[in-house]
Parts: C-alpha cells; sequence; structure tokens
C-alpha cells in the first residue's frame, strides 16, 4: 500500500481538498492513521498527513494560505523515534462545509525516510489491535460513553505506545 494513497475511500471532496492542497504546495502528502486503516471511521476520524521539504518556512506560509490560516497555528512538535530526535510542524484544519479533519505535520526532508518508517508501524498493526481501536472508537464517536482523555489513553495502550511519541509546543515560545 502506498503512503501516498488512503486505503479507505475519501469522499469526493477530501480528494479534491488533498489533491489541491498537494498540487498548490508542490509537494506530496503522505497519509497515515487510521485512514490507511480498517478502524477510520469516516466524518469522524481525522486524516493525518505527513510533508516533507527543503524550506519548511516557505512551505507553512504556503499551506496557510491554501487552508486560510495563520503561521501561528502552527506547533512545533518534536518526536522521538527510536531515540532519534525529530522536529516538525503540525496544525489541525476543519471543514465543516466538506466535512474534512484533517492532522497536518510538516518535516523537513531530511527526516522522510525515518518518519515513513515509523508511520508504517501505525498502518500495519495487528488485526487484534484494530479490532480493538475500532471498538474505542464506537464507544466514544457514536455512543459518547468515554471521555477524550480515557479514549486517548485507550489508543496509546492499545498501540503499544504508553510513551508518547511527540511533544507539541507553542511556536511563539
Amino acid at each position: 500500500m502506498s503512503m501516498e494513497r488512503s486505503y479507505n475511500k475519501l469522499t469526493e471532496e477530501q480528494q479534491d481538498f488533498f489533491r489541491n492542497l498537494s498540487t498548490f504546495i508542490g509537494e506530496k502528502i503522505y497519509f497515515y492513521g487510521s485512514i490507511q486503516r480498517i478502524d477510520y471511521i469516516q466524518g469522524k476520524s481525522d486524516i493525518d498527513i505527513d510533508i516533507f521539504t527543503n524550506d519548511t518556512s516557505n512551505l507553512i506560509q504556503k499551506i496557510c494560505t491554501f487552508i486560510d490560516s495563520e503561521k501561528h497555528q502552527f506547533k512545533k512538535t518534536i518526536l522521538n523515534i527510536n531515540g532519534k530526535v525529530i522536529y516538525g510542524l503540525k496544525t489541525f484544519y476543519t471543514n465543516k462545509i466538506d466535512n474534512i479533519k484533517a492532522e497536518i505535520s510538516v518535516f523537513n526532508q531530511s527526516y522522510k525516510d525515518v518518519v515513513l518508517k515509523d508511520r508504517l508501524e501505525v498502518i500495519y498493526l495487528p488485526l487484534y489491535k484494530v479490532i480493538f481501536l475500532y471498538i474505542v472508537k464506537i464507544l466514544y464517536y457514536h455512543f459518547s460513553i468515554i471521555s477524550i482523555d480515557i479514549y486517548r489513553q485507550m489508543k496509546r495502550l492499545i498501540m503499544n505506545s504508553s510513551e508518547i511519541k511527540f511533544i507539541a509546543l507553542d511556536i511563539n515560545n
């Protein structure tokens, strides 16, 4: 499976958004997370994407222009991948009209191989973990019987990532 395409079918509006974003910024978009697994829930789950570039400042400005956002809405992120510290930027984009919820992460091109290899571990989970994730999502999204904090804790537990792999920092600090 190519990470440049999603396992789950995107709506026509979502396809247009990501295709137009990629064209506008001149970079490939890599999908990861639940959009690449069977636990994705259309209209509820967000769509996680990574974008790699040699000029993060210019790319952030292009993304901001495209999504009508401000640069300060991007948060600095620090990932710990097998002891290697990876720096990036992340923002969340929502368009309720077209039902688009996307978490957009931007990294320097030099981190691409390390980040994509790590993302594959999140995509190719054992079937029992994906089933548990789906059940937790149903409890959270459809029945609202667990809080967002419990939902996040359960996701980390199921994915064997009790340690937080990234930290989001305010870009102005």
